[in-house]
């Protein structure tokens, strides 16, 4: 008897369980808008009123409320799991797209408990380190059909790891809708007048979560330094976080007040990295494949990145930004000193950084990648029946 064959359209779940968010939550909200737009049938599942939410409101796609509660409140993830599993048996979905440690935990065990009917595709979004305990070998090995690593400084931690079976992990390197962000002149008039720049001043832009892990303290360290070479240079700080108030503790410490923008976190990400001569992303931790990163690129403003995770992956020294050592600020200062007293340079990398995305971190090469992994995860419960 013949298979059945995988559907090309799809039905899918995509799950996450924050109720703010970085990347991640922007990386399921394009999924969202771009997987509905290509005819699949859509559910977000996520925290009510969370950011994902808003992100996926204009989509008009179906949103499953949870609590995703963390910890033992098990009122609620009886509750949760009453309503995945009402879900699932009215709605039948080909793929469940879960995200996070909470989402994979509950949609994976319903799964299970209803036969396993759905493909279950695990996205890794950054290197926290996974136990090899026997529970984690169970979700990951027989309740999971497949997983995706967002970025190839990843696949060392997982292919060699006994809770993964390597031949059901998969690269697929974030995209970015590169008609949205591309050179534009009037973005770009329009962001340096919204955050008060002028036309001489050089602004560097950071866009991170004002975390420990994003080394925006680097970034503050390098430019105070070049505060007298360079009087024009100014940093913009697109982002929000625990460390907003010690970061501005910083800047009037370092001499640098008048001289940083912080700008919150903001959704219209297109027009506001226009604002930028050239962006930094100091990282010291759990960068993977920064959407941020790409999405500046792709607007042909080159960057200076720090050699942690998977920016040396998007970055090539020289040829369409620069890679510094993570952790010190004083080769950053170099690259910061170097891309702010030439224009032309900076030109010429962010042409070259704007052709690199299109190339190799496009929206369509994104989809494409990740379609196949559902296919393949849906293929596999399919031979099961």
């Amino acid at each position: 008897m013949n298979r059945p064959a995988v559907p090309d359209i799809l039905r899918i779940v995509l799950a996450d369980p924050h109720s703010t968010g970085g990347g991640q939550v922007r990386y399921v909200a394009a999924l969202a808008s771009e997987l509905r737009k290509r005819g699949h049938d859509i559910t977000v599942a996520c925290r009510m009123d969370s950011l994902l939410e808003r992100l996926v409101a204009p989509e008009n796609v179906r949103v499953l409320h949870l609590s995703y509660p963390r910890g033992l409140k098990p009122a609620r993830w009886v509750r949760d799991f009453h309503l995945c599993k009402s879900f699932l048996s009215e709605h039948r979905p080909h793929v469940l797209h879960v995200n996070g440690s909470q989402d994979h935990w509950l949609f994976a065990s319903v799964n299970h408990l209803l036969g396993h009917p759905c493909a279950v595709v695990r996205s890794r979004h950054n290197t926290y380190p996974v136990s090899a305990h026997i529970l984690n070998r169970v979700l990951n090995r027989k309740w999971t059909d497949w997983q995706i690593l967002v970025g190839p400084a990843l696949m060392p931690l997982y292919t060699g790891h006994p809770v993964f079976d390597p031949s059901r992990v998969t690269v697929v390197q974030n995209g970015v809708d590169v008609d949205r962000f591309r050179p534009d002149p009037a973005k770009r008039a329009l962001a340096r007048s919204r955050f008060g720049f002028t036309d001489v001043e050089i602004v560097c832009g950071i866009v991170a979560r004002l975390t420990p892990a994003k080394g925006h303290r680097y970034l503050l360290e390098a430019v105070a330094g070049l505060k007298d070479e360079i009087p024009a240079l100014r940093i913009l700080a697109l982002g929000s976080g625990e460390l907003e108030q010690e970061l501005k503790n910083m800047v009037d410490a370092l001499g640098l007040s008048g001289r940083v923008v912080f700008a919150g976190y903001r959704e219209d990400m297109d027009v506001c990295v226009h604002a930028m001569d050239f962006g930094a992303q100091p990282s010291v931790g759990t960068e993977i494949a920064p959407f941020s990163v790409l999405e500046i690129m792709a607007c042909g403003i080159p960057l200076v990145v720090s050699d942690y995770g998977g920016l040396p992956y998007a970055v090539t020294d020289g040829e369409d930004g620069f890679v510094v050592p993570h952790g010190t600020a004083e080769p950053l200062r170099e690259a910061i000193r170097s891309l702010a007293l030439d224009p032309e340079k900076r030109r010429k990398l962010g042409e070259k950084a704007r052709q690199r995305v299109v190339r190799s971190a496009s929206m369509d090469t994104f989809l494409s990648g990740t379609v196949r992994v559902y296919q393949s995860a849906y293929d596999r419960v399919v031979r099961r029946r």
